[in-house]
């Protein structure tokens, strides 16, 4: 816990390598919380990002903050490490691979996984490619989807604010 820390204050790490930094440039970050082996890991110099659970967090928040990443490998592995900020993840691989901000991800095995859009709510079981996503918001335009909101989110001016969709694909609104 607290892998290489060299600067940061009021810093919790309970597991291994929660809270910690890889590499030589060391932990900065201040008012972190990681608990569960690699919780958290890789943010460098983020402020008040909480991590919970295995890896959750791991290699995906370098200089984010405000961040919460709860479950196995919730908001973790990217690949280079981001500036995510205010972003909400509960669940088995909730948000996994992700890179936007102020999203909520809510539900298990990669709802939300790999999103670059700010602002997006997803609620669901499965990876968007999936159709895993029961419920779907633009947080800032205020649209919504319920459904197989994965195939039907409709993003743009004029759209509807609700939109329910029938069990089968094929069904008309």
């Amino acid at each position: 816990a607290l892998y290489q820390i060299s600067s940061g204050t009021h810093n919790v790490g309970v597991g291994d390598m929660a809270c910690g930094a890889g590499g030589t440039s060391g932990f900065t970050g201040s008012d972190n919380i990681g608990v569960g082996q690699g919780a958290g890991y890789s943010y460098l110099a983020g402020e008040s990002n909480i991590c919970m659970g295995y890896y959750a967090g791991f290699s995906s928040i370098d200089n984010g903050d405000y961040n919460i990443a709860i479950g196995h490998r919730a908001l973790a592995d990217k690949t280079s490490p981001s500036d995510m900020q205010e972003n909400i993840a509960i669940g088995y691989e909730a948000g996994q691979l992700s890179d936007a901000n102020r999203c909520i991800y809510i539900g298990t095995q990669e709802v939300g996984y790999a999103n670059t859009t700010d602002d997006i709510l997803f609620i669901g079981n499965d990876a968007p490619l999936s159709d895993g996503t029961l419920i779907k918001a633009d947080l800032e335009n205020k649209h919504l989807a319920i459904g197989m909101a994965d195939d039907h989110f409709v993003n743009s001016a004029g759209s509807p604010t609700l939109q329910v969709y029938p069990n089968d694909a094929a069904d008309e609104a």
